[in-house]
């Protein structure tokens, strides 16, 4: 197995920063994390106070990295390096048998202004590079949502987070360049398909809803209703070319078409000392949009040809549930969590309308591996109903032929083995069915591996 580049996720910078600090949410097992973790606390905990997540080197390949970092911490710079790579070849199902990499790289610094300068907030720099070519339309499976969700947005140097945050007595306000999933739909990351990594909306919608690592300039208000329960709303700006893929460093403000606005309760329990993370949300765009069956005129386009129908309107919403059912031995072994993620987005632009997801993570499976994790994912994807009824429509007026496409199914299994602190390997093998949603479709069977190493 080759180990490719593994996605560097941001592991302080705060990539799907939770409503609540992150003692409120259910902690990340040892040998599988998140490209979308929660954020840390406002004044992280200087490396003398036990390190963890800000110092000490526990859970990095590279440790304290000599004292410089805990020395960083203290001083009020976290500094965070991650890097992560899907591996994935299709013994069956495509019109190719492809063996392909993808990863990014992450490297991040968060600085404590009140340590720093004696100045409230902090201010996060986050900067990702991508690499790898898209295994989805290599290999002609050409699935709804992305069997490797490490891989697109392009091979360029983005700067996904460049933000200035500080808190108003109750109301956390965020000001600068950010992506959508850091603030609003989370999602853990342990899986390679897309559909069990960041929020739900990037399975139905990833271009009204662009995600890690691409950024938008934004401004983002939460409130804490009581400790357990937050609203918070944002308006985001826009813009395609954040999505441009041959710009490296872009955090350009001229061109943006209109903005993304969401809004979202998020409720974190704890059930018995078991953790919950419950949200549920709303957004609307009036950002530019394609139409995906009609031309400028109206008329569909797969028949009568033109440039696309331009929308102005696009609303969804989403939840997200997930809970510790039973919680962890002292050696992190026995550890059960369950979530289940859903989106829903009107038919305006999208070429997905819905989709859902549900699964499982269990701890200690097998005898003198206990912190080693299983995971357990089932996800659906639904074709646009404009989409399979314009299809209809072509086929029995003899307009055409169009496979009438509706929704697509995917099961996925991995094993986290903990090889070193900081260091996961993580054999995975995913089924994909109907694929495009295309009952016509040769059904998938993908193997693979999730490596991953926080420096």
């Amino acid at each position: 197995m080759s180990i490719s580049l593994i996605p560097l996720l941001l592991m302080g910078a705060g990539a799907a920063e939770a409503a609540t600090e992150a003692k409120d949410v259910p902690p990340q097992p040892a040998a599988t994390s998140s490209p979308t973790l929660p954020a840390p606390p406002e004044k992280p905990r200087a490396a003398s106070e036990g390190g963890g997540e800000d110092g000490g080197g526990r859970g990095r390949l590279l440790g304290d990295w000599g004292g410089l970092r805990s020395t960083l911490v203290d001083a009020g710079i976290i500094p965070s390096l991650v890097y992560t790579a899907h591996t994935v070849t299709n013994v069956r199902g495509g019109t190719q048998s492809k063996f392909m990499n993808a990863g990014q790289f992450v490297a991040g610094l968060r600085f404590d202004l009140d340590k720093i300068a004696d100045l409230p907030g902090t201010f996060q720099l986050g900067i990702v590079k991508r690499y790898g070519e898209s295994f989805n339309q290599k290999s002609g499976i050409n699935a709804l949502v992305n069997p490797m969700s490490i891989q697109g947005r392009g091979e360029t140097f983005r700067i996904s987070q460049l933000w200035y945050r500080t808190k108003i007595g109750k109301l956390d306000v965020k000001l600068g360049r950010m992506f959508l999933n850091e603030d609003f739909n989370p999602g853990r990351c342990d899986f390679i398909s897309g559909y069990f990594c960041l929020g739900e909306n990037t399975r139905s919608n990833s271009t009204i809803w662009p995600t890690s690592p691409v950024s938008m300039w934004a401004a983002r208000l939460q409130y804490a209703v009581r400790k357990d329960v937050t609203v918070k709303g944002a308006v985001y700006q826009y813009n395609p070319k954040n999505l441009n893929m041959e710009r490296n460093f872009y955090i350009g403000w001229k061109g943006a078409t209109g903005i993304v606005a969401p809004f979202e309760i998020n409720y974190t329990p704890r059930f018995d000392g078991k953790a919950g993370n419950y949200a549920i949300g709303l957004f609307y765009s009036n950002a530019d949009m394609n139409d995906p069956i009609l031309n400028s005129d109206h008329q569909l386009r797969a028949v009568y040809g033109g440039t696309p129908l331009i929308r102005h309107n696009e609303w969804g919403a989403y939840f997200n549930a997930r809970q510790t059912v039973r919680k962890a031995a002292a050696d992190g072994s026995g550890r059960l969590d369950i979530f289940l993620n859903g989106s829903f987005l009107s038919e305006q632009s999208t070429p997905n309308n819905s989709a859902i997801a549900m699964g499982l993570s269990y701890t200690g499976l097998i005898p003198g591996r206990p912190r080693d994790e299983l995971g357990l994912a089932f996800g659906r994807g639904r074709v646009n109903d404009r989409i399979t009824d314009a299809a209809r429509y072509i086929n029995d007026n003899g307009l055409g032929h169009q496979p009438v496409r509706t929704a697509e199914y995917v099961a996925e299994a991995y094993y986290g083995i903990g090889v070193l602190p900081g260091f996961t390997i993580q054999p995975d093998i995913q089924f994909i069915f109907q694929p495009r949603g295309d009952p016509g479709e040769r059904n998938a069977i993908l193997l693979g591996a999730r490596t991953q190493v926080s420096f």
